[in-house]
């Protein structure tokens, strides 16, 4: 009987010290787990970084505000950070760059929009971008490049939030959405705390916030915008990154009748679109095919 119950107790001893060093190594595992996430976060937190806002054209009257309350001209050329605003005047309008989310946007007269968050994570050779914007009133008009997998880019109206993705679009303060080329997912929130209407738009499509329906843009309302969208797809174009030239070349969403087929045509290694030769470049004097070209 002695000889049972020392053989169940030393049994028993086992299981426990089993289950005690699981525990324990479970535990551990769990903080070690723990201190990398914790590590990697910091470092996430320590290389984040805020994109700046490059105004490449001021046309008309427009004004800029970094506390909103003290309003000043806004210049061409000029450098703003996240948290500022800019509020155009009837006859105003504004292009300017966001280099780190490579997107070019026009914000048109009568309109007002803040920077709300603008941040940048190189990670390895990613860049991760963070991008709010708050139109406020008026309509925005943007072109960008598809953005990599974990980058954000939402635009927010009072009603509503549009994110964007890799696309040509228009956005209305009034939560209206139309699409050139791509597609922007939306959320529109419903009067009276009446829920919200989840939608995608794609190209050639717009949402109408008064039916909640996404719909057929229509040629009437294409002409009224060609103007903006033409500006925004030539400074889209070809735009200073630094010390580089980056060439955001587009494949659909044509409206302009000035657009042309040798938009999208290999003109080699000129600076401008009238490639004169340069190195390894093809064109000649018009930028058609050839070899050679004056130097």
């Amino acid at each position: 009987m002695q000889a049972a119950t020392q053989s169940y107790c030393d049994k028993t001893v086992k299981v426990l010290t089993m289950k005690t060093l699981i525990r324990a190594f479970f535990v551990r595992e769990v903080l070690i787990t723990s201190l990398l996430v914790f590590a990697a976060v910091s470092l996430r937190a320590a290389d984040v970084q805020s994109s700046p806002i490059q105004i490449k054209n001021v046309i008309g009257h427009a004004t800029y505000s970094v506390d909103g309350k003290t309003w000043s001209s806004l210049q061409k050329d000029s450098m703003l950070e996240h948290g500022s605003t800019i509020k155009t005047a009837a006859d105003g309008s504004v292009d300017f760059i966001l280099q780190y989310s490579s997107t070019v946007l026009r914000l048109t007269p009568s309109s007002e929009l803040g920077f709300a968050r603008l941040s940048h994570t190189p990670v390895e050779e990613v860049v991760i971008t963070d991008t709010t914007l708050n139109l406020k009133s008026g309509y925005i008009v943007g072109s960008q490049r598809k953005l990599s997998h974990l980058s954000r880019f939402n635009i927010v109206t009072p009603d509503g939030e549009a994110r964007i993705v890799g696309t040509e679009y228009l956005v209305r303060a009034d939560g209206a959405v139309t699409v050139l080329s791509g597609e922007v997912t939306l959320s529109y929130n419903l009067p009276k705390n009446g829920g919200s209407v989840q939608a995608s738009v794609a190209a050639g499509q717009s949402f109408d916030p008064s039916s909640c329906k996404v719909i057929s843009t229509s040629s009437a309302f294409l002409k009224n915008i060609v103007s903006d969208v033409d500006s925004v797809r030539n400074n889209a174009e070809t735009y200073k990154a630094g010390k580089c030239t980056v060439v955001v070349k587009r494949k659909e969403g044509h409206v302009s009748k000035h657009d042309c087929d040798d938009d999208d045509k290999d003109h080699g290694g000129g600076k401008d679109d009238d490639d004169r030769g340069g190195k390894g470049g093809k064109g000649g004097k018009d930028g058609k095919d050839g070899k050679g070209g004056k130097d």
